[in-house]
């Protein structure tokens, strides 16, 4: 008992480092997995690789209680088969139901023995591209990579030949060595994960034999239950829209639309993703029915698409109004929605595209004949499509708004509205222009909403009895007026006497007037024409008007001494040779240089001595 107690701490120790390394040693005798891609540098690798992946597929599946033999094989079975040419969707369930076949019928029919079977050495050496399983049609091509290396796979044609090939050998003897059941029943015949679960069979579903009867080689109940599952599907999302549509029945339209929009997609794209997950998955169709039913679920997932991305730029038209406060500017938030418009149909454009691509329709060959054809079409549809890119320009570069005043061409109106095609303005005698696009973004258009002043530009024309000191008064005091007036920018507010005009003596006038509206530039105006009708009675004088003065009167007679001047004013210019013409002499000219007083005498702006 001493002994013992003495050596127990030592006997626990033992005890728990054999526990510990007792699973240890359990998890490494387990057999590793082997995760690298099947072997396909040779007809020899690629038949075999073929036997390995199915029986290594039904070993884990044994093994693990595994039961979907989509997901085992799945991308392995694909590395095989040459299917490029098929829909993304249907690639590895037909992959797997077509390797399933190729193993029952290469299992069954006199191959080559092994070391007849090319390998790598002979394709090298061959260059061999090609190679024939005897006696079945079924044909290996090799398909080389960047890097040079070999990889065969059995031909596009390999799934309709396998169909074609499988009844007829189903009931011959099966090769040493292979599965004891048949994998193919066992892919056709079963169920998913989850059904099998539920209904806690191991190979296949026990169902009466009149159910067990194909049609298209599928089982005619799972005909029937994929029946039911579809009709049970859309009667649920048939309720669900009339209860929906009955809610919002008493809202505007405008709000049924929204949400139509958000209600229709989270029926539809959920509805066509369970349908799939329940009959590809669960159900293991195969064949020409899940074709179908693809095209089915994808139309029906595409349209959900469609529509919740419309709702979505139109949800996200109301935010960016909103938080741009749009509002309150109808023609801004228009150009705003059309822009979300077409960011909705570009949207629904790519859901469309990426659909076909899933069905394994040649997008980039529909493209090419787009890019080909649209150059006959857009040629026919010239004038269209100006008339649309103008109709971006005039959104993106806004040159004038909706509800502006412009000039366009000859014309003034009111825009109103800025379609795909055409702009239509309201003229001044009420009328609606319509413009297309193109022609109104290459005009010259003058936007007079946006102008911060109006210009006033006029000549005042005074009576030629007007003397120079009246005119002198006259220009002062509209040079007052300006400066004085609270509606006039003082700067570059000008009066000056320009000109001797046929019956007048014309001063300009030339001023901006603080408005921005013209009925109240129009006042303004009229405030300073009647003002200056004051100025110039005050001083004595009147406006000019077009006329023709007649004078009767002698003349007087002629004034000999200021004649008599002049002339020997000349006469000495002649004597001292400084006659100045035809230019005066530079040292005269010199000495005149700024000679005469400017301002004139009394002028507020001359300097006091």
């Amino acid at each position: 008992m001493n002994f013992a107690a003495r050596r127990l701490p030592q006997l626990l120790l033992l005890a728990l480092i054999l526990a510990m390394t007792g699973p240890v040693q359990a998890r490494d005798s387990r057999p590793a997995v082997d995760f690298s891609p099947p072997s396909t540098d040779s007809p020899r690798a690629t038949i075999g690789s073929l036997f390995s992946e199915v029986e290594r597929a039904f070993r884990i599946r044994a093994a693990s209680d595994a039961r979907n033999l989509v997901s085992l094989l799945g991308q392995r079975a694909l590395a095989l088969v040459d299917l490029d040419q098929v829909p993304p969707d249907l690639q590895i369930p037909l992959a797997v139901e077509t390797v399933l076949r190729l193993y029952v019928i290469l299992g069954r029919v006199d191959l080559p023995p092994l070391d007849e079977i090319p390998d790598l050495a002979t394709v090298r050496r061959t260059e061999l591209q090609r190679w024939m399983v005897p006696g079945t049609g079924l044909s290996i091509l090799d398909s080389v990579i960047d890097d040079g290396v070999p990889r065969f796979r059995f031909g596009p044609d390999t799934p309709s030949i396998a169909a074609q090939l499988y009844p007829l050998v189903v009931d011959l003897p099966r090769r040493q060595g292979a599965l004891q059941l048949d994998p193919y029943v066992v892919l056709r015949d079963g169920v998913g994960p989850w059904l099998t679960r539920l209904l806690g069979e191991r190979e296949r579903v026990v169902t009466p034999d009149w159910s067990r009867q194909r049609i298209l080689d599928i089982p005619l109940w799972k005909i029937l239950a994929t029946l039911l599952l579809h009709l049970a599907g859309l009667g649920i999302a048939a309720m669900a829209i009339m209860l929906v549509r009955r809610g919002a029945g008493r809202r505007d339209g405008a709000t049924r639309n929204r949400v139509f929009g958000f209600v229709l997609p989270l029926l539809l794209m959920p509805l066509a993703a369970g349908l799939r997950l329940a009959v590809a998955d669960e159900l293991r169709l195969t064949g020409p029915v899940l074709a179908i039913l693809e095209i089915f679920w994808v139309a029906l997932f595409t349209f959900g698409a469609i529509i919740f991305g419309f709702a979505m730029t139109r949800l996200a038209a109301d935010l960016f109004i909103g938080l741009a406060r749009l509002d309150k500017r109808p023609g801004d938030a228009q150009a705003a929605r059309l822009v979300f418009r077409i960011l909705g149909l570009v949207v629904a454009i790519g859901i469309l595209v990426h659909a076909l691509d899933r069905l394994g329709v040649p997008v980039s060959g529909i493209v090419t004949g787009l890019g080909v054809g649209g150059i006959a079409v857009a040629l026919a549809a010239q004038g269209t499509l100006q008339n649309l890119l103008g109709g971006a320009s005039l959104i993106a570069d806004r040159p004038v708004r909706i509800g502006e005043l412009c000039r366009f061409g000859d014309r003034i109106g009111t825009l109103e509205s800025i379609g795909l095609r055409s702009s239509r303005i309201r003229s001044l005698d009420r009328t609606v222009v319509t413009v297309p696009n193109s022609d109104l973004a290459g005009m010259h258009i003058e936007n007079f909403a946006r102008r911060d002043r109006i210009l006033l530009h006029t000549t005042l024309g005074v009576r030629y009895e007007t003397t120079p000191d009246q005119l002198r008064a006259i220009v002062a005091d509209i040079r007052a007026l300006l400066i004085a007036h609270p509606e006039v920018a003082p700067e570059p507010a000008r009066a000056r006497f320009v000109e001797f005009g046929a019956s007048s003596l014309d001063i300009e006038i030339f001023a901006y007037v603080r408005a921005s509206d013209y009925n109240g530039y129009l006042a303004v105006r009229e405030d300073l024409m009647l003002r200056l009708m004051d100025i110039v009675s005050r001083n004595g004088s009147s406006v000019a008007f077009p006329s023709q003065t007649v004078y009767l009167r002698r003349d007087p007679p002629d004034d000999l001494a200021g004649r008599e001047a002049a002339e020997a004013k000349v006469a000495g210019w002649r004597k001292s040779g400084t006659l100045p013409f035809p230019a005066m002499e530079s040292g005269t000219a010199g000495e005149l240089q700024d000679t005469l007083p400017y301002p004139p005498e009394g002028s507020a702006q001359r300097p006091v001595p």
